[in-house]
This record gives C-alpha cells, structure tokens and sequence, in this order.
C-alpha cells in the first residue's frame, strides 16, 4: 500500500525532478554523474533532488 502510494506520487513530481530522483535512488548514480547526463551544474542536480524529496514527503503527509 504505501509503496504504491510512493510510486504515485513520484509519478506526479516534475519531469525534472522525478527525472533526478529516480537516477539518484533507483539507478544509485552520484549527484556528479547525474549532472554529467543533463549537462548541468551539480548544484542544480542537488536543488532538483531537494525539491523532488520535499515534495514526495508533502504528498506522503497529504495522504496520511
């Protein structure tokens, strides 16, 4: 139940977002990696993920 719930919620984060998550989580690449693939700074990889993480846990809490 709650690994669908998180699977649906990950569905509805940004392309983005969803996107970097599931590199970093999934896959299990590095922040560096993860900006190698987009061509982006690392900095922006770690604001993706935080926002992304941030947003996974207001959906979680939304649905309790």
């Amino acid at each position: 139940e709650r690994q669908s719930l998180l699977k649906r919620a990950i569905k509805r984060l940004p392309d983005r977002q969803r996107q970097v998550f599931l590199l970093k989580h999934k896959e299990g690449l590095k922040i560096s990696e993860i900006a190698e693939v987009f061509g982006c700074p690392q900095g922006t990889v770690k604001a993706n993920l935080f926002k992304a993480i941030r947003n996974l846990k207001n959906s979680m809490e939304d649905i309790k």
